[in-house]
């Protein structure tokens, strides 16, 4: 044992101190110049004076080969303390210091067997130290911290700045706390335990830090300290927290990795974060609680499990569209606490997987945005991205947030339900929207607007278009329902400037719906069937241009739509299965193709290029049926007014369906030829245009008849039928006629042609027609008469010549205008009479002339028979005469004289 008791040694050269144990209870040791040096010799060391020298060598002081050592004060402040030595010079037992004493010294190192507590008032330029215990060192000024292992754990106070100046490990953890801290000159290491340091100033981190499995707690909490992260910080399984007061600047080299730990940002202290370096975690969540500026390319993975990623402020690029954010989330969620790009607008946003789900709740502005394995995604604040939207998850909701792209598309795809509750714009892009999931439902309840964009909407489940879900195209084209088998229910109307809008699966309209391609191309298909929601309640109107409209599917066949009104299609209408609707209108329809039954209560019209509705009968209730198409009609199915009007204009018309109007007129115009297989019901028929009438269906039955035509009319009637007005046309005016009236027929209508003929059972019976003809271009044949052999009374325009008597074929007396054909025998029987004393056998000879007569070839009779009162009565009571509005009485001066005349 060497006590030096209080004693002052001084030295003018190096001093050395040998015992096995060396005390001190006070003095002063002073080396001068010179080293001064403590061999233990396994000894333990306990100094309580003072060691002072100033060398600055790097043996200044040295105190070796002990077990524990207690330190007194030692002052070297040029040189080095160290303690213990390498191999058995070392110290094997704990290192202290006693109460109140100090170490200033200009650098201390040292390699113990274990543990250093230097915890007074010390003041160390260097330290670098080697120990198997743990290392406690408090500085009052700044402090270096040189290469350094330490088998425990390194416990670094200083009042100054901390540098570390080379590699550093603490088996069980670095502490430091002082004002900065700098390690760009050392890495530091740790074995499963933490690594903090908690600086009032500014904090660097200019090389690795490595806590395999420990903390690593980064805190500048001084007023505007700041964290410069420049190199990287791997932890294992601890978690990663940077907080400073100031700013906080992770430079591209400053990736941090964790196997499970968390990371967070500015947990609560208030400084921003500037980044450009990764972060990747194997389930642990990443934090940034602060205002996060992206300063180069960024990727934040947590691996293919659990660990989420928030962004609880806002997050900006530090260049407009400059710098990328890449995200990985595995099962769990991302989140979007505050405006992203709202500064400077970032580049692209990418994320890779997030299943637990990606909120979003304030806007974004990125040049693109791409989620893919989204989970549940929901964006409520308005999203800027000219280079593209996509999205692809379970659900999906941005209510409050419109889309807008520039030319680029949005892409919506996910298993469960989307609801569009904000607008989205693609400004040319196209926008396609996806519900792939079963039952998997589309809510569009907010409108798209493409420009030049297609536009698609298709779920395994319901889509539902609410009325502000209108979509607007330039050119885009609009399909609902491409590939999946959900139905959709639409209020909102659909726009395009030429794209085309094909409903691919059942339509149910909501509301009263528009669709419009616009005046040029633009085809509009309904590929199944299409309803109302409630019968008679909604209306459909397309407008199609020069594209086609197809209705592939019933329509109205479950709830009945209010109005169909088709306002152009001149490429073409077709339905082929049955149309049900109150009203249904089609205008400029090109070519209409109907090839199912068709019902409109309230009337049904059709204008375009050709009609065909074979197979597909039309009917209305007591409305009007309006076919008006210049080229050809082909009626191949009936069409039943039920007492509204039927009209028919065409450039060439086939009747091969019937028409049935009821007690409605049917009125048929063309300019080229009208034919018929099937019949006409109606009361009045007109016929008008330059084309050619052959209407010689048997089963025809119309009462009136009218024309005004430039060719020819055939047309054959199975009963009555008069000569009058129909729809404002009076009489028959054509190049030909030619009548095969069932019955009778009648007027009072004028026949005017180049060529008639006339075949009927009587004619004028009740009321005479007038035939405007010449006598030898008109043909009359009369298959019966009357009880007073009568077959017929007409009426003939002045100036024309009256028909041979040959062209007249009756089995009754016929009268035409003022002249009686058969006049031979009634003035035979006159003759007879006027020998005739007996007045009765005068009576019964006039009459029996007038009803024997088969034909008058001369000017009418005039009978004069003056008669007793109650002869005069009989004759006006027979009753063929009496019912002849050609029978007149005069009375002349008192004498009773009856005059009989057979005249119009």
């Amino acid at each position: 044992m060497l006590a030096l008791g209080a004693n002052n040694i001084t030295g003018d050269g190096s001093i050395s101190l040998t015992g096995v144990g060396v005390t001190q209870t006070g003095g002063t040791v002073n080396g001068t110049a010179g080293t001064i040096l403590i061999d233990a010799q396994d000894g333990a060391v306990d100094l309580a004076g003072q060691l002072t020298t100033t060398n600055a060598t790097g043996t200044a002081v040295q105190i070796i080969d002990g077990t524990t050592a207690v330190l007194g004060n030692v002052t070297a402040t040029s040189g080095t303390l160290v303690l213990g030595g390498a191999g058995t010079d070392n110290l094997s037992g704990a290192v202290t210091q006693n109460a109140g004493t100090v170490l200033n010294v200009a650098t201390l190192t040292g390699n113990t067997g274990n543990s250093i507590t230097l915890a007074n008032a010390n003041d160390f330029g260097n330290v670098l130290l080697t120990s198997v215990g743990n290392v406690t060192l408090v500085d009052t000024n700044a402090v270096v911290l040189g290469a350094s292992t330490v088998g425990g754990a390194l416990n670094l106070t200083a009042a100054g700045a901390v540098t570390v100046n080379g590699a550093v490990t603490a088996a069980n953890g670095l502490t430091s706390t002082g004002t900065t801290f700098d390690n760009t000159g050392g890495a530091i290491t740790t074995a499963g335990t933490g690594i903090t340091i908690n600086q009032t100033g500014n904090v660097t981190i200019g090389a690795l830090l490595t806590s395999n499995g420990g903390a690593v707690d980064i805190d500048a909490t001084g007023a505007g300290a700041t964290i410069a992260l420049n190199a990287g910080i791997n932890s294992g399984a601890g978690n990663v927290t940077l907080d400073s007061e100031g700013a906080t600047t992770v430079a591209a080299a400053g990736d941090i990795v964790t196997t499970t730990g968390n990371v967070t940002f500015g947990g609560a202290r208030a400084g921003t974060l500037n980044t450009s370096g990764d972060i990747t975690t194997a389930g642990g969540d990443v934090t940034f609680n602060r205002a996060t500026v992206l300063a180069g390319d960024v990727v934040v993975n947590t691996g293919t499990s659990s660990g989420n990623i928030a962004f609880q402020n806002t997050l900006d690029g530090t260049v407009d569209y400059a710098q990328d954010l890449t995200l990985t989330a595995g099962t769990k969620s991302i989140l979007f606490n505050g405006a992203v790009g709202n500064i400077a607008k970032l580049g692209d946003l990418k994320i890779n997987s997030a299943s637990g789900g990606v909120t979003a709740n304030s806007t974004i502005d990125a040049n693109s945005v791409s989620i893919s394995d989204g989970g549940g995604v929901v964006v409520r604040g308005r999203i800027n991205a000219p280079n593209g939207f996509s999205s692809n998850g379970t659900t999906f909701d941005n209510t409050g947030a419109q889309i807008t792209t520039t030319g680029t598309g949005i892409t919506i795809n996910h298993t469960g339900n989307v609801n569009i509750t904000a607008a989205l714009t693609s400004n040319g892009g196209s926008v396609d929207v996806d519900a792939t999931g079963a039952g998997a439902t589309i809510g569009l309840n907010a409108g798209i607007n493409s420009g030049a964009g297609n536009v698609t909407l298709d779920s395994e489940g319901a889509t539902t278009v609410a009325a502000a879900g209108d979509i607007v195209t330039t050119t885009g084209n609009v399909n609902f329902g491409g590939t999946r088998a959900g139905t959709l229910t639409t209020s909102g109307d659909v726009t395009t400037g030429g794209g085309n809008v094909t409903f691919t699966r059942a339509v149910a309209l909501g509301t009263d719906v528009v669709v419009n391609t616009g005046a040029g191309a633009g085809n509009i298909s309904y590929l199944s069937t299409l309803d109302g929601t409630i019968p008679d309640t909604q209306s459909l109107d397309l407008t199609a241009g020069t594209g086609s409209i197809l209705f592939n599917g019933a329509v109205g066949s479950l709830a009945r739509l209010k109005a169909l009104r088709i306002h152009s299609a001149s490429g073409g209408v077709t339905a082929n299965s049955t149309l049900n609707a109150l009203l249904i209108a089609i205008a400029d329809g090109g070519v209409v193709d109907l090839n199912g039954a068709v019902t409109a209560r309230d009337g049904f019209s059709s204008a375009g290029f050709d009609f065909d509705n074979t197979g597909a009968p039309i009917t209305t209730t007591g409305t009007g049926i309006n076919i008006v198409h210049t080229n050809k009609i082909t009626l191949g199915g009936s069409l039943s007014s039920n007492g509204g009007a039927v009209n028919l204009s065409g450039g060439l018309i086939n009747i091969d369906g019937t028409i049935n109007a009821g007690a409605g007129n049917v009125s048929i115009a063309s300019g080229g030829a009208v034919s018929q297989t099937a019949p006409i019901l109606a009361a009045g028929l007109q016929l008008l245009g330059a084309g050619a009438f052959a209407l010689a269906n048997p089963g025809n039955n119309v009462n009136i008849l009218a024309a005004n035509t430039t060719n020819a009319i055939g047309y054959r009637d199975a009963d009555d039928v008069s000569v009058g007005t129909v729809n404002g046309t009076s009489g028959i005016r054509a190049a030909s006629v030619n009548l095969n009236v069932g019955a009778n027929l009648e007027g009072p209508g004028t026949i005017a042609a180049d060529l008639v003929e006339v075949a009927a059972v009587m004619v004028g019976m009740s009321n005479r027609p007038i035939f405007n003809v010449d006598g030898n271009r008109f043909r009359l044949s009369l298959t019966g008469k009357n009880a007073f052999g009568m077959s017929g009374f007409l009426d003939w325009t002045a100036g024309r010549s009256l028909p041979p008597a040959g062209n007249i074929v009756a089995s009754g007396a016929v009268t035409i205008g003022s002249f009686t054909y058969g006049i031979a025998d009634i003035e035979a029987a006159t003759a007879a009479a006027a020998t005739s004393t007996a007045t009765l056998t005068l009576l019964e000879n006039a009459v029996a002339a007038a009803t024997q007569a088969e034909f008058f070839t001369g000017p009418p009779t005039l009978i004069n028979i003056g008669l007793e009162e109650e002869i005069s009565l009989y004759l006006r009571e027979l009753p063929t005469l009496a019912d002849e509005p050609s029978l007149q009485r005069e009375e002349r001066m008192g004498e009773r004289l009856d005059l009989v005349y057979l005249m119009n």
